[in-house]
């Protein structure tokens, strides 16, 4: 025998090898094929890798050193596929490196056992590895010298393959329950024609033996440091410690002694000494009991029951939505569905694990040898690499089975060259015995051959197969023993296929469309459905995702010219056996093709605070959501899934030691949970603003298109039919992250077409012009004149004087010049206007511009409601009046009045929001904004005395403005901060049309979060105390800056910014550079959106830019900027 495949089961705490054939004398004989033991007949043998004195140790000998004061590498196996480092001697190594020297170890082993070179294996990984974990153990073979290519197999498919062996039933249906060393898989497989396929799968790879191991030690750990031992651990990586090795190891021997045993204890004088100085011998003595053991592993047990439950319901044998423990109809439907009930792995000795498959499922696991428990996995490897066939004296045979019921049997193999050949065609290859006496063949150029024998049936066939060189030498002589049936018999087994464990899907406009589902046999080659580009490009990124782990980019660029709009990119991915990707996308109908291998990038393991800040953004998402999701059968199910995994978090941060890993994956679910929720218990933003908006866009095309004809070569009109319908599939299936994305896509669309019209000066980051400002300044004199009345007369003279100066500086502006034109008016403003404004804000007599003669009583609050109301609809080229209203709840009766009567009898209508609680004698400012629409001037005042107040604003509809929707808001602010808002659509049509208002959104404050940098606290505490002055209902979270020198900062966020109404965001140039501002408003972003953020900016925007991503809100507020610029 020169060259055998063996089986390698590479686990995370031991790993096994075992051999086809049967040496009784070589180790443990199952069947057809042994496992294999080391000099002193151990079968299983430690993952684990440590150096000494610069000399490498693996297996046993490397974990026995612990005792030793040496710290050994062990469990790398829950790192693989992630950037986890491990000190070996003086370097850093990643896992697959650990892992290749504990697969030479095994491979040493066999060699040592059969006398061979072993250079070929089948090696095992979890079911639930992901496609770089995967990756990253075939690399781990490769380093360590073993063609496995082709050659990974299923720990579960393993493990049933063992067990079903010999098993005369054709069809069995196998529950595969492995809980291993370091992680947990949950498999249904079921044999058919000799074949296995996994038909459901699920499991956690971070959740094993280890584990278990690990409570036990933490609890060692405690009880040491209670008898007064300093002992200082890394929590960041306890691993590293030696000492910390040792207990895991003595955890280990307890939980396997009280697999049997009701009591255990460790009686270890002198194990290691402590960090006391001077350092005290350890010694230690523990006892566990297995109720106390049981009551630490309670969660991690229902964790797996929980996953064998999911399952089981996603193979259609339990229903959706059952709870545990099964009622006995459904447990009496288990055990006529599953044949078997498999137990693999050392955990699986703990007796509460058949205790509870018992008592939740009602089934039974196989009594089988306890060795098999650590062994079956690799006893099913080297059953495939009997299938996978031998070589010997230079020749590889491929499997030749020993039963058959094909009465021809087709003997095929290769001569390799070596060993003195190069040339491997002409040799002769017969066969003696069957029927016919037997056949022969040559060689072809490779070496290759197929000679077929005719077998006598009923008998026992004797075939001796000799291959000689063309010199008539024998290279190789075999003989073989191939029963032929006078009944058919079952075939032999087929190797069994590699599975695909998670869907991998591209991401596109729409979202991830599914390419490979999960459960594919592998190799796999498919195409996802054409999709088409939106604008013209110059290049296309592609996102390839497994599950929604974003898993490779890469580009299709190269283009001789601008690829247009509307082009189909077609995309194919090819999966190997050995899980390769490679990824090929081609524009239909024209020769662009790119193909390019799918590279993993593996992910870094962050530290524990770290991870606790992403768990407090991600659960304020999640808490934020939830909020406005209507109650129902999908929250509460959503609901309960998030809690419960949040709960398994926090337990998970609760150790000394947490499980970074396992924390990393739980996040990803919560992740996938709380993107599964709508923002709201509606399609937001509404569907009448969408509307306005894609009315918007086609009304503004044929201007743009006047402006730059290269958009109409640019289709974009049928991008935005593409759009369009987006929006429709996405609306009719409730599905908010499409909507979303609709919107944000029509709505820059529109922001683009706006600048070409414009030449690029829209979106609100250029100054507006000089007579803008100016007119906005004479507006506000005038409204201060107005307001005058209620201030004592020796105040009211001095003010007048400041407004007439104000005025006469305004009129001697020259608007010719923008840059010393603005700079005069921002003087004019700092020095005369706001002066005024501010003894006007803060109390007093006073009245709007048509209620402005009735008595402020002092100190009083209402509960102010606010109105807007417009004419029918107005067509284009029309100038109209639109009203904003401040009225009290009985009022309202009186404003439609009003706004009848103004409206000269015509039907009218009335978006009204609120209350929000207002003292009088605030002022109260109002912005109007209308999407296409020209407001002349957008800003007016209105002093809250308890009566009824109105501000009018003059509104132009441009003459070419198509008929549809355009998308208002009505924005009301005290002393510059948002206290309301009503949003809504106003309808350009016909005069006969549809109303013209239509309510879409209303929104009222009552709690505000505030967030400035330090070196502003002044100018805030001054407008926040004004605002609560006014609106005293109005709750403000001021003390962020004790808030940021809390020790859980992400979680005081977490608390707080959820609760808040809105989120003022007072902008400076001190605010952009601070760390902690941006946090506070990426959060408010990322969890609640910009609709929730209400920037107040303190200086223009061309001094202090606002963030990218909230580009085109107020911070173009040149009238508000003016207000709080600062004296220069």
């Amino acid at each position: 025998m020169e060259r055998v495949v063996v089986g390698i089961d590479l686990g995370t705490t031991h790993s096994v090898v075992a051999v086809p054939g049967s040496f009784p004398d070589k180790g443990k004989v199952f069947g057809p094929v042994t496992v294999l033991g080391d000099d002193l007949g151990r079968l299983t043998h430690a993952s684990a890798v440590c150096r000494v004195d610069g000399e490498l140790k693996v297996g046993d000998e490397a974990e026995s050193l612990a005792a030793e004061g040496v710290t050994p590498v062990r469990f790398v196996k829950k790192y693989m596929g992630t950037q986890h480092l491990s000190r070996v001697g003086d370097e850093e190594w990643l896992p697959e490196r650990v892992s290749a020297e504990v697969l030479r170890h095994m491979v040493k082993i066999a060699e040592d056992a059969l006398g061979v070179k072993v250079t070929d294996a089948v090696v095992t990984h979890p079911a639930y590895f992901d496609g770089l974990a995967v990756e990253r153990t075939q690399a781990a073979g490769r380093l360590a010298g073993l063609n496995v290519e082709g050659r990974l197999l299923m720990e579960p498919v393993a493990a049933a393959m063992a067990f079903t062996h010999g098993k005369p039933n054709p069809r069995l249906r196998v529950l595969v329950y492995d809980l291993g060393g370091g992680t947990f898989d949950i498999t249904l497989v079921e044999r058919a024609a000799g074949a296995f396929r996994p038909v459901g799968f699920g499991g956690d790879r971070e959740l094993g033996g280890y584990n278990l191991d690990k409570k036990v030690a933490t609890r060692m750990l405690k009880e040491l440091r209670d008898m007064g031992y300093v002992l200082r651990i890394d929590p960041e990586q306890p691993e590293r410690d030696a000492r910390w090795a040792t207990l895991m190891r003595h955890a280990e021997d307890v939980k396997m002694r009280l697999s049997k045993a009701l009591r255990a204890d460790v009686r270890a004088p002198g194990v290691f000494k402590d960090d006391s100085t001077p350092p005290k011998s350890v010694q230690l003595a523990f006892t566990l009991t297995r109720k106390d053991f049981l009551e630490m592993i309670e969660p991690d047990l229902a964790r797996t029951m929980r996953q064998t439950l999911d399952v089981l319901v996603a193979a259609e044998l339990v229903p959706a939505g059952s709870t545990l423990p099964l009622p006995e109809p459904l447990r009496a439907k288990l055990r006529e569905a599953i044949d078997s009930l498999v137990l693999v792995g050392g955990s699986c000795r703990v007796p509460a694990v058949r205790e509870r498959l018992a008592s939740d499922f009602g089934l039974e696991p196989e009594e089988i040898d306890e060795d098999v428990l650590d062994l079956s996995v690799a006893v099913g490897a080297a059953m495939v690499a009997v299938i996978a066939g031998t070589t010997e004296g230079g020749v590889s045979l491929t499997y030749i089975p020993e039963t058959t019921d094909d009465p021809l049997l087709q003997v095929t193999g290769q001569v390799q060259p070596g060993e003195g050949r190069t040339a491997v065609a002409g040799y002769r290859v017969s066969v003696t015995g069957g029927a016919a006496g037997g056949g022969r063949g040559l060689t072809g150029p490779d070496g290759k051959f197929l000679v077929e024998v005719e077998l006598i049936e009923g008998e026992d066939n004797e075939l001796t197969l000799v291959v000689a060189a063309p010199d008539g030498s024998e290279v190789l002589r075999k003989t073989v023993r191939v029963r032929h049936p006078a009944a058919a018999a079952a075939p032999p087994p087929p190797p069994p296929k590699a599975i695909l464990p998670k869907p991998i899907a591209v991401g596109t406009a729409s979202g991830l469309v599914v390419i490979a589902a999960e459960g594919v046999p592998l190799p796999f080659k498919g195409k996802a459905p054409p999709f088409k580009t939106l604008v013209e490009m110059r290049e296309i990124t592609i996102d390839l995702y497994q599950e929604d782990v974003l898993l490779s980019t890469f580009k299709l660029d190269g283009f001789s010219a601008p690829l247009p709009a509307n082009s189909k990119v077609e995309l194919e991915l090819e999966i190997g056996a050995d899980y390769a990707m490679r990824v090929t996308a081609a524009v239909l109908n024209t020769p662009i093709r790119k193909s390019q291998q799918v590279r993993f990038t593996a992910p870094s393991v962050r530290t524990p605070e770290e991870l606790k800040a992403e768990f407090a953004r991600e659960r304020l998402r999640f808490e934020s959501r939830m909020a406005y999701v209507p109650d129902g059968p999908q929250k509460a199910r959503i609901a309960a899934e998030c809690e419960r995994v949040i709960a398994e978090i926090e337990d998970l941060f609760r150790p000394e030691f947490p499980e970074k890993v396992q924390i990393e994956m739980l996040f990803k679910k919560l992740i996938v949970l709380t993107k599964s929720l709508p923002a709201s218990g509606s399609l937001v933003p509404p569907k009448a603003e969408v509307d306005a908006l894609f009315d918007e866009a086609r009304s503004l095309l044929p201007k743009a298109e006047a402006k730059k004809p290269a958009l109409k070569d640019q289709k974009v009109g049928a991008t935005l039919d593409a759009t369009k319908a987006e929006a429709d599939r996405a609306y009719k299936q409730t599905d908010q992250p499409a909507w979303g994305r609709v919107a944000e896509k029509v709505a820059d669309l529109v922001r683009q077409l706006e600048d070409v019209i414009s030449g690029g000066k829209t979106g609100g980051r250029e100054r507006p012009p000089a007579p803008m400002l100016k007119l906005a300044l004479d507006q506000m004199i005038q409204e201060c004149r107005g307001q005058l009345g209620g201030l004592p007369a020796d105040r009211q003279v001095r003010f007048r004087g400041e407004l007439d100066e104000a005025s006469r500086r305004l009129s001697r502006v020259d608007l010719s010049n923008d840059d010393d034109a603005f700079q005069e008016m921002a003087a004019v403003s700092q020095q005369h206007i706001q002066p005024v404004q501010e003894a006007i804000t803060k109390g007093g007599r006073g009245g709007s511009s048509r209620d402005c003669s009735e008595a402020v009583p002092g100190h009083q609050v209402d509960h102010v409601h606010f109105s807007v109301t417009a004419p029918p609809a107005v067509p284009p080229g029309a100038v109209f009046v639109v009203d904003v209203w401040a009225h009290l709840e009985e009022q309202r009766e009186r404003v439609v009045a009003r706004a009848r009567e103004q409206a000269g009898g015509e039907p009218i209508q009335v978006r009204t929001q609120g209350p929000v609680a207002v003292a009088r004698g605030v002022s109260l400012t109002v912005t109007l904004r209308i999407s296409g629409l020209t407001v002349a001037d957008p800003e007016g005042t209105v002093l809250w005395t308890g009566s009824v107040g109105s501000v009018s604003f003059v509104v132009e509809v441009p003459a070419d403005a198509a008929p549809g929707g355009r998308a208002g808001v009505a924005s009301v602010r005290v002393d510059g901060l948002e206290v309301a808002r009503v949003s809504f659509v106003l309808r350009v049509g016909p005069a006969a049309g549809a109303a013209a208002l239509v309510a879409t959104e209303e929104r009222r404050y009552r709690r505000a979060f505030v967030s400035y940098a330090s070196p502003d606290r002044d100018t805030v505490l001054a407008a926040v105390q004004g605002i609560q002055k006014a609106a005293p209902g109005l709750d403000v979270f001021l003390d962020v800056l004790s808030l940021r020198s809390g020790r859980d900062w992400a979680a005081d966020l977490r608390r707080e910014i959820p609760r808040s109404d809105v989120f003022y965001l007072f902008w400076s140039t001190h605010a952009r550079a601070s760390y902690w501002v941006e946090q506070e408003w990426r959060c408010a972003l990322d969890t609640r959106g910009r609709d929730f953020i209400d920037p107040v900016p303190l200086a223009p925007p061309d001094q202090v830019a606002p963030p990218p991503e909230l580009a085109g809100m107020h911070f173009n507020d040149w009238t508000l900027a003016f207000r709080r610029r600062p004296a220069q």
